[in-house]
């Protein structure tokens, strides 16, 4: 559902080249993967209603083309990016709509891989395209989720809210995530797993970020390597002060000359438990999730 730049124009290029007429394109939250596509989409179908619900709206207004100038003034001479994020239309979070006669539910959900989000539900295909909330054998981004890395978090309300897909949908059997390739409800298990995994880890006593690190890795070697800088980042929030070894400077140090070992030894884990206790939101230190240009992640179509 996340597209880099040239599946992207592929796409476009095969739904123009079908005839399929493309009526709304739905930004589901505010991560810079999910938002600057929406230029590129818009210059090919001039018509096109961009929407979001109002609460991702206001997100977008915070960020959106703050973080786009980010890129374009520091790694801007190496990939191109659009000059600005169109602003969406605000819907209501809760809201139903008709495409070519098929009623899609358009549902909010918060405090999770960001701050706040949509998914859609479509009861005739018994399907979910999920945004971020679910993935499919990529790494998840746990930064948001992290907030300031002292012990109050959002895994808890994560997986809950994805319990509560089973019971709200109990015929569900097709799902679409934001990062992956779409299958069966099992993407939902999994991704639960996973937040789970990294928690159990993280707060294990004497936890490191190698410990968290391995504990991940090795669970899920099949897991996209690319998205490993997702693991570090959210890494980071918890271990700000760790070294990982391939970027220590090499020492002049004669090596048949003992040492006292290296100095950047991590720290040990944090103390404190994950809460369920809804915490008062903080900003993300997030700056981009990636230096490829990621676009967005639902376009709804309409034949």
């Amino acid at each position: 559902m996340v597209k880099p730049l040239h599946s992207l124009l592929t796409s476009i290029l095969l739904t123009q080249k079908k005839g399929y007429n493309i009526t709304h394109l739905l930004v589901t939250h505010g991560h810079p993967d999910h938002i600057q596509g929406s230029f590129v989409i818009k210059q090919a179908f001039p018509s096109i209603e961009i929407i979001a619900s109002s609460d991702v709206a206001v997100e977008m207004g915070k960020s959106a083309n703050g973080t786009l100038a980010f890129f374009n003034s520091t790694i801007g001479t190496f990939f191109q990016f659009p000059p600005y994020v169109p602003a969406p239309t605000p819907i209501m979070p809760i809201t139903n709509m008709t495409i070519d006669g098929e009623m899609i539910y358009i549902r909010p959900w918060a405090q999770a891989e960001a701050v706040v989000g949509s998914y859609i539900y479509v009861p005739s295909l018994e399907a979910i395209l999920g945004s971020d909330l679910l993935y499919n054998k990529v790494h998840l981004y746990l930064v948001d989720a992290s907030l300031d890395g002292t012990g109050p978090n959002w895994f808890s309300n994560w997986t809950k809210i994805l319990d509560n897909l089973f019971i709200t949908y109990p015929n569900l059997k097709f799902v679409y995530p934001g990062h992956g390739a779409n299958g069966s409800t099992e993407i939902i298990n999994n991704t639960k797993q996973y937040i789970e995994t990294f928690t159990a880890a993280l707060f294990a006593g004497g936890s490191t970020y190698p410990s968290v690190r391995d504990a991940i890795t090795t669970k899920y070697p099949d897991y996209a390597p690319s998205s490993l800088n997702f693991l570090d980042m959210a890494l980071k929030k918890w271990y700000p002060t760790y070294v990982p070894p391939s970027t220590i400077p090499p020492t002049n140090t004669p090596t048949n000359t003992p040492t006292n070992g290296p100095t950047n030894t991590p720290t040990n884990g944090p103390t404190n438990a994950p809460t369920n206790t809804p915490t008062t939101l903080k900003p993300s230190t997030n700056n981009g999730l990636s230096l490829v240009v990621c676009l967005i992640l639902l376009v709804i179509v309409c034949f």
